[in-house]
């Protein structure tokens, strides 16, 4: 089954919805439980479950992606390229990375 990502609107339901995502990453659970009227999240979905997500904020132009999380049963199976690839054309532009996403920023969107 494929990966299926969308941007997701941030409810009082989205903190336990990607809770099992974020177990190992309190900073970014933290940061999705403050999330505001400018929070962007976009989600990736596996066999109808969230497995990772991206986290940012809208700016006055463009976004800022804060934080990028994967479910720790999917790390290693390309979740974090194949949503940094379809997930970045689905938010606004000129895209901010925040460190460490910058890094996987560059090494997944860069052309090679």
């Amino acid at each position: 089954m494929p990966l299926i990502i969308q941007q997701h609107l941030v409810s009082g339901d989205s903190v336990q919805r990607f809770a099992r995502v974020l177990s190992d990453q309190p900073q970014t659970a933290t940061r999705l439980a403050h999330a505001d009227a400018n929070t962007l999240l976009i989600e990736a979905i596996f066999n109808g479950q969230p497995v990772a997500i991206l986290l940012g904020s809208r700016q006055d132009v463009g976004c800022r992606i804060e934080a990028l999380g994967v479910h720790p049963a999917t790390r290693g199976r390309g979740v974090y390229s194949e949503l940094l690839r379809k997930g970045s054309p689905l938010l606004p532009n000129p895209i901010e990375w925040a460190e460490p996403v910058r890094t996987l920023a560059k090494k997944f969107l860069t052309p090679a």
